[in-house]
Parts: structure tokens; sequence; C-alpha cells
């Protein structure tokens, strides 16, 4: 922008040219005003501690998504400021207070999955299958004692299994097939007693099958099809 004057033309186009760079300066606000949410007594009540905890949590994940504007379209079910963490998108709350599930499954979110995810020490169903999440799963979710459901199939996920989520004790369902995972299935997985229905298949996962698997005496559904795994049967499949 320039400014045509006969007397002060020098002062004018410097004065216009600051003008312009500090209106192109002002930051975009984000939808906190800069904070997070959880701050808000709209978002959490007073008192709640442990909710905002978890609140925190999920806005970590929110955070580290590369597009947190599918949550942020979700009408009444926006995450943000607007709205109570009760009601944000696939968040659900339960007493005493906590969080125990996360259902954004086919929600086109992509990012990675992140660590801070195994801080909702309640949540006992996670669901975030049918995205485009890419990197490798965290081995912080192992310290989710009270999962039951863990379904993240469908999606760009890689690198190994952790064997931390051998120490899911509750879990009765597993299901991590068509991402990419490689390298061996952890024997760590024998250790979950209530396991029930595990689907690894659609990966890159090699090497034997692990004769510990014998062990899931619960387990009536076992899918390890389209991988790379060598070997034979193990007999205590029997």
């Amino acid at each position: 922008m320039r400014f045509r004057v006969k007397k002060a033309g020098l002062s004018a186009v410097l004065v216009a040219s600051a003008a312009v760079v500090l209106l192109t300066a002002v930051p975009v606000q984000a939808q906190t005003g800069g904070g997070s949410p959880c701050d808000s007594e709209t978002v959490v009540p007073a008192g709640q501690d442990d909710l905002r905890a978890d609140c925190e949590a999920l806005w970590d994940f929110y955070n580290q998504l590369n597009d947190p504007g599918v949550l942020d379209d979700a009408g009444d079910g926006q995450w943000g400021l607007s709205n109570a963490l009760s009601s944000w998108q696939g968040v659900t709350i339960s007493p005493p207070d906590r969080v125990v599930a996360l259902d954004l499954r086919g929600g086109g979110l992509s990012g990675p999955i992140p660590p801070e995810l195994g801080r909702l020490v309640g949540l006992t169903h996670l669901d975030l299958s049918g995205n485009r999440l890419s990197g490798s799963i965290p081995a912080e979710l192992g310290r989710l004692s009270s999962l039951t459901n863990l379904r993240l199939y469908d999606n760009d996920l890689s690198g190994s299994i952790p064997a931390e989520l051998g120490q899911l004790a509750a879990l009765t369902r597993m299901q991590l097939f068509g991402n990419g995972f490689s390298g061996r299935i952890p024997s760590q997985l024998s250790r979950l007693g209530n396991l029930e229905y595990l689907h690894l298949g659609g990966n890159s996962l090699s090497g034997l099958i692990p004769s510990k698997l014998g062990q899931l005496s619960k387990l009536d559904y076992l899918d390890l099809s389209g991988n790379r795994l060598s070997g034979s049967i193990p007999a205590e499949l029997g």
C-alpha cells in the first residue's frame, strides 16, 4: 500500500508500510484463546481434578493431530471451550467422573497416537479405527489397566506391536489389522488372560507364531492372515 503525497511523501510511505506490518503480524487466536479449554468450568466443573487431568490428555491428543479441524466442525460435539467435556465428540464419561471411552472411528483423523492417551486410566474402550493415523503404538497404552477393547484397525500405523500391550489384563478384544506393523508378534500377549478376540491380519508381521498364545484359554477368534509369518503352527494352539 502506497499513498501519493507531494510534500511529505517519504514519511507517509513509511507510516503506511509500518501499518501494513502491524496489521499482518496480528496472530489469529485459536478457539481456546491460547490456553487449554480444560481450565474452563464450562468444560470441566470445578473440583473435578481427575476429570480435568483426563481432559488435558485428550487436549494433547487434539493438538498433535494433523487436522484437528475435523473435531472443530463437530457441531454440538465440538472439542474446545464452547462445550462441556461430556459432549465432546466420541468422549464418554462415567462415575466417578472419568473418561471411560474414546470412540473416533472413521473420523478422518491423521497424525500420531500420542503417549498422553496412556494417562486416561479409567478408559475401557479405545476405538480409533478407520482413520489415517500414522506412526507407532505408544508403549504408554500399556498403562490402561481398565481397557477391555482396543480397536486401531484400518489406519497407517507402523513399527512393532509394543510388548507393553501384554499388561492390559482386562482386555477382551484387540483389533490391529489393516496397518503396516512389522517385526514379531510379542509373546507377552499370552498374558492377556481375558482376551477373546485377536485380529492382527493384514500387516507385515514376521517370524514364528509364539507358542505361548496357547495360554489364551478364553480366545475364540484368532486371525493372523496376510502377514509374513514363518515356521509351523504351534501345537499349543490346540
